[in-house]
């Protein structure tokens, strides 16, 4: 049995840490079932180009919203508790999509995942820092940036066979499927005890103020900011790239953008070991963001031969991936105390959604300007710039 106990752990419950764990990636598997079924939804629903646009990124939206309440709320109400919540949501929000007759109730139900998404994503490392000893703490909480890619891998992996068998809508009901068999296992595994979160007197203005009036926070949110932006651009503009100048079909762009987010999975890894084996957070950072620049500015433009600019492309996701882990990992360090854990990570995801928000968008606005994808590398360079600003920042910090 686990506890949400507020004054952490004695010792590292691995086992409870990793239930935890799947349950974000269950969180991640709603993300990334929308873009397989695009075409399909689009032919049953006559979904518009506009509305498809907005199902896929309401859950950017959603979080650019409120990252930071759902942080205030998981700070009172308990980490587990609003994980469970979550993912009841997950599971109505599911339904409410499979059962739905148009794009409108599909995109109230994405609506409510979205929501549930941006709880659980905040309470998801919060809980992983209370089950983890303080030795291990580093190295838990930053493997929680794996969930992201590893969701969205086996959304993007598994959802093309099970529509093919069963339809856009059963995949929804899988999902659904899914999230119960979470909720069964949290239940049953993880305990809720009173704590003190119940009787706190503190008002949120206060936990904000004392959260964004600190500069660890603010860099925490910069950070996932220009990383998530210059992640998410390249992520979604790859397979058109790849379609439009190598002529290549759909379906091979689709699996050479999936190894690319594979790739992430292993930087986040990479970044939590070497944070546990002592490498300062900011160097980590710096490399991850010095790496994404670099080989933006190489694989965009012509002159290398396509495997070395595709190489570079899993060197970007790769390398970048150690980015999260060190700033996840981060939240327990700045936060003004534990009684501020969820809200800081709440400020440090809303900085998260927003570059998820903006960056696709932007890198589509400078090619359209431009005529051609050549300054897009270095448009995403420019976040680099600042990451490596703010990590020299957090080196003082961190002294």
């Amino acid at each position: 049995m686990g506890d949400d106990l507020e004054h952490g752990a004695a010792s590292t419950n691995w086992p409870l840490i990793a239930l935890v764990f799947a349950g974000a990636v269950t969180a991640s598997v709603h993300i990334g079932k929308v873009p397989p079924a695009l075409p399909d939804i689009r032919a049953e629903l006559s979904v518009g180009l506009v509305m498809a646009g907005w199902i896929v990124s309401i859950f950017a939206l959603i979080g650019t919203m409120g990252g930071i309440f759902a942080g205030l709320v998981t700070d009172r109400l308990g980490h587990s508790r609003m994980i469970k919540g979550a993912l009841v949501a997950f599971a109505a929000g599911g339904v409410l999509g499979a059962v739905g007759e148009n794009s409108t109730s599909l995109l109230v139900s994405r609506v409510i995942e979205g929501a549930a998404y941006i709880v659980l994503a905040v309470a998801t490392p919060s809980l992983i820092a209370v089950l983890a000893a303080p030795r291990d703490r580093n190295l838990a909480v930053g493997l929680y940036g794996m969930g992201v890619p590893v969701g969205m891998s086996i959304a993007l992996l598994a959802s093309p066979p099970i529509i093919a068998a069963i339809g856009w809508r059963g995949l929804w009901w899988s999902v659904v499927g899914l999230s119960l068999v979470m909720l069964a296992l949290m239940l049953l595994f993880v305990r809720t005890r009173p704590s003190s979160q119940g009787r706190r007197t503190t008002s949120f203005l206060r936990d904000i103020g004392l959260t964004i009036s600190r500069p660890g926070p603010n860099i925490l949110m910069g950070c996932f900011l220009t990383y998530t932006a210059q992640w998410t651009a390249v992520m979604a503009w790859l397979p058109t790239f790849i379609v439009e100048q190598r002529e290549a079909s759909l379906g091979v762009a689709s699996v050479m953008t999936a190894l690319v987010v594979m790739m992430n999975i292993g930087g986040n890894w990479l970044g939590s070991v070497l944070l546990h084996r002592g490498v300062p957070r900011w160097a980590l950072i710096s490399a991850g963001t010095l790496a994404m620049g670099l080989t933006a500015l190489a694989f965009f433009p012509e002159g290398l031969p396509d495997m070395v600019r595709y190489g570079l492309c899993l060197a970007f996701s790769l390398l970048g991936g150690m980015q999260p882990a060190s700033l996840t990992s981060g939240a327990p360090a700045h936060a003004p105390s534990p009684d501020q854990l969820g809200t800081t990570n709440g400020y440090w995801m809303q900085g998260s959604q927003l570059g998820q928000l903006l960056g696709a968008p932007a890198v589509a606005a400078v090619v359209t300007i431009s005529g051609g994808w050549a300054l897009a590398g270095p448009a995403l360079a420019l976040g680099t710039v600042v990451n490596v600003i703010l990590a020299l920042w957090l080196r003082k910090l961190e002294r």
